[in-house]
């Protein structure tokens, strides 16, 4: 097996899209990255960086397209004029069916290669797409920065660490674009163009578009969701799902499935303004509990529970602690918990509780599939869980990112 020397032009079978987007091929007993490939091209392309099993390459011309390839729709001029990819689009070359295809394809390659479950593909739902490719973003966070020829505000350049200047986001919600468009033509962006900052510009249907830099200010005031269980208010800075449409979607199909479980208690963790567990709540499950470390986000799950009429508990404290303190009165053979964490999944205390007390139905939200995976792992292992159904829903069109709803039983 010999490895290419870097600038070496190979040509290149592709064969499917790894997690993160780029094209995957096999020769001569290595494995080739090739970002901006579909399935089924064959393309030359130039080797830029190599290990011992694997290497990275660029794509020189394309010598047999793929009929899913379509005009890059997510792209935008440097400071040289050059077009670049706004980072972060891998899959912005691809028909969107075809994106789904392979997002779908990845998710089952992690529950069968890397949380090690044989039956995985029997047991996936059919996708879940975005209504929207497009502008379905209602937050984004741009960066002001050197753009190489004068300062700009926009997205980080991978490598370069450069800002791409972004007069519009492709992904964003038209109202968030208008509001960038008026501040390009003000004299704000002057004074946020002076240092380095991040600006947020974050859209409700009830409050229109939100904008600061920086962090969030402590006291501003709560915006207004549509959900699909009524308005809920959520901090500015709080989390929220970024593309509505498909988070009514999955919060309508956990409702439904709380309906045939009837589960009597549920733990949601996580549990941000409370979307989850007021859902619960509003499905007739009869005691619920909401655990989030954000304090303004506690604060406004009360509040909506309030609003709502919903009967619901929330606790402010890390998920192993919370689990901690909800365990004696947790009853594990009618419970059920809705795990919806971060990027990094569960942390090894929390995946610890949650296998110390067993509840009886497990609802494991995830944005990270390779986090995912191995927490699934040890669920499936020596926590006794079986994995009964997931399935995807593209809540991040254009990007490597996609949800997945996974629902666990204890193994009978």
């Amino acid at each position: 097996m010999t490895i290419p020397a870097i600038g070496t032009i190979v040509e290149l079978q592709i064969e499917s899209l790894a997690y993160r987007g780029a094209g995957v091929a096999r020769q001569d007993g290595l494995v080739y990255f090739v970002p901006e490939t579909c399935p089924g091209e064959t393309v030359r392309a130039g080797v830029t960086k190599h290990g011992k099993r694997f290497v990275e390459a660029e794509v020189e011309s394309i010598l047999v397209a793929s009929a899913a390839r379509i005009a890059p729709c997510c792209r935008v001029a440097d400071a040289e004029g050059t077009l670049q990819r706004v980072p972060g689009c891998v899959y912005d070359h691809l028909t969107y069916q075809a994106e789904v295809e392979a997002k779908q394809s990845q998710y089952l390659d992690f529950l069968s290669r890397q949380a090690g479950l044989e039956n995985a593909a029997a047991l996936l739902a059919i996708p879940f797409p975005s209504p929207k490719e497009l502008q379905y973003r209602n937050k984004i966070v741009l960066h002001s920065g050197d753009t190489g020829s004068g300062r700009g505000l926009g997205y980080k350049l991978p490598g370069s660490g450069r800002i791409l200047d972004m007069p519009a986001c492709p992904l964003a919600s038209q109202e968030i674009n208008r509001t960038l468009e008026k501040l390009r033509d003000s004299r704000r962006l002057d004074a946020l163009l002076e240092k380095e900052t991040d600006v947020t510009l974050r859209w409700t249907q009830t409050d229109g578009t939100v904008m600061w830099a920086g962090k969030a200010v402590p006291g501003a005031r709560m915006l207004s969701e549509e959900t699909a269980i009524g308005i809920l208010e959520v901090p500015p800075d709080g989390f929220a799902q970024v593309n509505p449409a498909v988070s009514q979607a999955l919060t309508e199909e956990i409702m439904q499935l709380l309906r045939r479980e009837k589960p009597r208690q549920l733990v949601d963790l996580y549990c941000g303004s409370g979307i989850f567990a007021l859902a619960a709540a509003k499905s007739g499950v009869a005691q619920v509990i909401g655990i989030e470390t954000n304090r303004r986000s506690v604060h406004s799950a009360d509040s909506n529970a309030r609003k709502l009429g919903l009967s619901a508990d929330f606790l402010c404290c890390p998920a192993s602690e919370g689990l901690r303190k909800v365990e004696r009165g947790f009853e594990s053979q009618t419970g059920a918990m809705i795990l919806d964490p971060p990027r990094q999944g569960l942390d090894s205390a929390t995946l610890q509780a949650l296998l110390d007390l067993r509840p009886a139905l497990l609802i494991y939200i995830s944005c990270a599939p390779d986090m995912l995976a191995r927490d699934l792992k040890r669920l499936t292992g020596e926590g006794s869980y079986e994995l009964v159904s997931g399935a995807l829903f593209d809540m991040f069109p254009r990007t490597a990112h996609f949800e997945t709803l996974n629902i666990l039983k204890i193994a009978t």
